[in-house]
């Protein structure tokens, strides 16, 4: 067997049946979305609103988010490119019961998914969110909507991203949700101190 561990068909056999077995590992796409990966504190306006840990899962196809925000509220997503339709999609569940599912393009250093919910009362709304991957090894996450079918949005979550320990900088003064200055939970609402409302995610 050593013999055969030094033949270099041998290796090239090994990884014919490593990619057959685990093909996401060897995919280009299955890894545009690895800018993501990591343990991250979260700012938005300089101030920490949560945590979320990124990490790799099921032999490396999807990417799994677990975010925690500062009042305890909870979120999962799974993220995964889809090959069948040459896609990226995620679905996202948050503790207040929220769910989305997103779909995903690439542009440049982005990742633009796209959703669509609708209400109680049936009013749709769209949803654009955007990851962007930032040279300073930042990600900036931006949430905006729009009620009348796109004509124009609102911008409702605009946040950095930022390793935790990425370095000595201003990342801001911790806030809890239940706060008197800072921000105040409303389901899976918060609403700064100028009254402007956003989805907890």
């Amino acid at each position: 067997f050593t013999s055969l561990r030094n033949d270099s068909d041998f290796y090239k056999m090994r990884e014919i049946v490593d990619r057959r077995k685990n093909p996401c590992k060897y995919s280009t796409k299955a890894h545009e979305f690895d800018f993501w990966l990591g343990d991250w504190e979260v700012f938005v306006n300089g101030r920490k609103v949560g945590e979320n840990l990124i990490e790799r899962g099921v032999n490396d196809c999807t990417l799994i988010e677990n975010w925690k925000n500062n009042s305890g509220g909870t979120g999962k997503s799974l993220n995964v490119f889809d090959a069948s339709v040459g896609k990226w999609k995620q679905f996202y569940v948050g503790s207040q019961g929220g769910v989305f599912l997103f779909e995903v393009g690439i542009v440049g250093n982005q990742m633009k998914f796209t959703a669509e919910t609708v209400d109680q009362n049936g009013s749709k709304t769209l949803h654009k969110f955007e990851f962007t991957d930032l040279a300073d090894k930042t990600v900036r996450q931006k949430w905006d909507t729009s009620t009348d079918g796109g004509k124009t949005y609102t911008t409702i979550w605009d946040s950095i991203y930022k390793k935790k320990g990425q370095g000595p900088g201003d990342k801001g003064r911790e806030v809890s949700f239940d706060s008197a200055d800072g921000v105040k939970l409303f389901g899976d609402v918060y609403e700064s101190p100028k009254g402007k409302e956003a989805p907890l995610v």
